[in-house]
């Protein structure tokens, strides 16, 4: 239900995650790996992809999701070829935070490979 509370199970799900540092970190390399396969699969013309920390994800114990979003943002962008000069422009005009985001077109991106 959007705005309800999270149930306890998906809560504590998440406190298991962020207490197991190794699972963390698999965790995050499976996404990658996932989506960087998808963007080989369908090799779409532009990915934009951003992060914000949530407020509501904060107050109710699942900062985890917020630390493994950023960290997915991070990796996918390393993979996929970085934010060019342009891009970092664009956000800088849009007041944006370049490290929140990812923009990446398919003349930019190295070979996404897991």
């Amino acid at each position: 239900l959007p705005g309800g509370p999270c149930s306890s199970d998906l809560r504590l799900a998440w406190r298991r995650l962020g207490n197991d540092r190794r699972l963390l970190e698999a965790t995050s390399r499976r996404v990658v790996r996932e989506l960087c396969a998808l963007v080989s699969e369908i090799r779409p013309r532009l990915v934009v992809m951003s992060h914000y920390a949530s407020w509501y994800q904060r107050t109710h114990g699942l900062e985890t999701a917020d630390r493994l979003a950023q960290s997915v943002l991070i990796q996918l962008r390393d993979r996929l070829g970085g934010m060019t000069l342009g891009n970092r422009r664009l956000l800088a005009g849009l007041r944006q935070d370049p490290e929140r985001w990812l923009i990446v077109s398919d003349r930019d991106w190295r070979p996404a490979t897991p």
